[in-house]
């Protein structure tokens, strides 16, 4: 990918993911074995019965293995529910994945409390997915997410009202409380786009609401109730009301009840316009405090608005995030015990302000799994950064995930608001000087150049290797790095039908470019017409570079 500078990061410093796990979580896998096939992906480990449904799974396992191709790869499915989904997390990290990236958020999952401890009981389970993302990262694990595409302030494509309740008094539509004050004496909410799923939270813990909101849903003209949704919230229940899909036009009300106590408010369309908006769409998993929330910049050309990527070109400080990204940050008013973060003040100055999304990645790129041809949202995104920390974790493999996220955000690029905003996080990830800045060196890249059979102990020589014939082969090798070795020493390994092979041979300094022969002597083993592989480990001073092979 050019555009995050991979290729060039793996071409100078020699790291392509090798040594590292990671897992993705979406929807599914199902052609999965036809991607394969066609050379597009490697291999897979799917968690037994969670291939899932669908190919957007198989999409962000391709971006994955475009950037950090020697990555091993796993994956399991969101899909199933939320319990599901938080196992599946859980799940990948016991399958020993250092790297977890998703792009599914269930709409159920809470903005305002940091997880839900074992002691929680929730009846929507709205912070699990939450904790589970807080224990593999307390756990070492590194997290992307997605950030959502549920639009921004700044692009005029927000899709979410947070703030205090403000008593606008009595609707006579609506009997037995009092109606929530937008600001300005607008008294409802219109939705300006189709599509609308609609949800409201406030500011009680999970598990615990004592106060009863409701959201009700006008007619265009705010004469009519169309719909509503009135749980009872008595101590023991979630603080949501969920109002199902709603059409454009409509308008919402937020009730409170007769003695329920103000609260902070959070109202989300899900990426549907609203007539008024504030910042703040990021919630749920992907807000989690050491969780990666990902928005989107397009790599080249996008449909969205706004001025397109740079491919073929890097990215650079020109670029801007997608119109539809989800902005921040993210106001968390509850531990994940549902205690108060700030008791007494559960308002909008209350609890702590994180900053969300962190990073920005790429999207709009082409991928093979069907329906993904040009793949967008900050579900192409979260893989691209995930695929970067791959290859700096193969380059520093003992270095904290604190130190892989100060690489990653120290190096990004900044766009946008100058320094960390609230679209785009610290800017856009960057491969090459992620590397860089885990202290990763410029290094030899040996890759195997051919071989020729010099000599045969069996007459007469007939240019082919038989099964017990002694030989002479001239091995070459090739430096395909960003620098020369200083003392490269092939070793050829007795495996693959070569016994009896002779001592090491001394390459030396190879040169950028450069291609070096040396002859090795061996017996061959194995039944006529068959296959023989040579593996040639290759030593650099201290340095392993591996092993390059030569089929005969």
């Amino acid at each position: 990918m050019s555009f995050h500078k991979a290729a060039t990061a793996r071409t100078t410093f020699g790291f392509n993911g090798t040594g590292v796990k990671i897992g993705v979580i979406s929807d599914g896998v199902n052609s999965l074995a036809a991607i394969q096939a066609s050379g597009d992906l490697g291999p897979v480990t799917v968690l037994p019965g969670q291939a899932g449904s669908g190919d957007e799974g198989t999409a962000m396992l391709e971006i994955v293995h475009d950037l950090a191709p020697g990555a091993q790869l796993f994956f399991a499915t969101a899909l199933g529910g939320i319990n599901n989904f938080a196992q599946n997390i859980r799940d990948l990290r016991t399958a020993g994945c250092d790297i977890i990236v998703d792009d599914i958020i269930y709409f159920v999952e809470t903005p305002m409390q940091d997880g839900q401890a074992p002691s929680v009981t929730s009846n929507t389970n709205g912070g699990v997915v939450i904790q589970a993302v807080n224990d593999v990262t307390a756990a070492g694990a590194l997290y992307f997410s997605s950030a959502g595409n549920e639009g921004n302030v700044n692009d005029g494509t927000a899709s979410v009202w947070e703030g205090d309740f403000v008593d606008g008094g009595a609707n006579a539509l609506i009997p037995g409380g009092t109606v929530h004050n937008f600001g300005g004496g607008n008294l409802n909410n219109q939705i300006t786009t189709a599509g609308a799923r609609v949800l409201l939270f406030w500011s009680d813990p999970l598990g615990g609401s004592a106060n009863d909101y409701d959201i009700f849903v006008l007619n265009s003209t705010a004469t009519a109730v169309l719909a509503s949704s009135t749980n009872i919230q008595s101590g023991t229940q979630d603080p949501q009301e969920d109002a199902g899909n709603q059409a454009s036009g409509r308008r919402l009300v937020i009730f409170k009840k007769t003695g329920a106590a103000g609260r902070f408010l959070h109202l989300n369309a899900f990426g549907a316009g609203m007539a008024l908006t504030t910042v703040g769409n990021t919630h749920g998993h992907n807000s989690a405090a050491n969780a990666f929330g990902v928005a989107a910049t397009p790599a080249a050309a996008t449909p969205f608005g706004g001025p397109p990527g740079p491919f073929p070109n890097p990215f650079n400080s020109a670029n801007v995030v997608e119109t539809f990204s989800s902005d921040g940050p993210r106001r968390i008013l509850f531990n994940a015990d549902s205690s108060p973060i700030t008791p007494g003040n559960v308002s909008s100055t209350g609890g702590l302000l994180r900053q969300k999304p962190d990073i920005t990645a790429a999207d709009g790129v082409s991928c093979a799994a069907p329906g993904f041809s040009t793949f967008f949202g900050t579900s192409a995104a979260a893989p691209h950064a995930a695929a970067i920390a791959a290859l700096v974790k193969s380059a520093a493999p003992a270095v904290t995930p604190a130190q892989i996220r100060a690489a990653l955000i120290t190096s990004a690029i900044d766009i946008e608001a100058a320094g960390v905003d609230r679209d785009s996080g610290a800017g856009i990830v960057m491969a090459f000087e992620a590397l860089q800045a885990i202290g990763a060196t410029p290094s030899a890249v040996i890759v195997s150049a051919g071989a020729t059979i010099q000599t045969e102990s069996c007459a007469p020589a007939n240019g082919a290797i038989d099964p017990g014939e002694t030989v002479t082969v001239s091995l070459c090798v090739t430096n395909t790095g960003s620098s020369a070795t200083v003392n490269l020493v092939g070793t050829l390994l007795a495996s693959g039908g070569v016994t009896s092979p002779s001592g090491p041979q001394n390459y030396g300094a190879v040169a950028v470019g450069a291609t070096v022969c040396r002859n090795f002597t061996f017996t061959a083993s194995g039944a006529c017409g068959g296959t023989i592989t040579a593996s040639l480990q290759l030593q650099d001073g201290a340095t392993n570079l591996g092993t390059v092979t030569y089929t005969f």
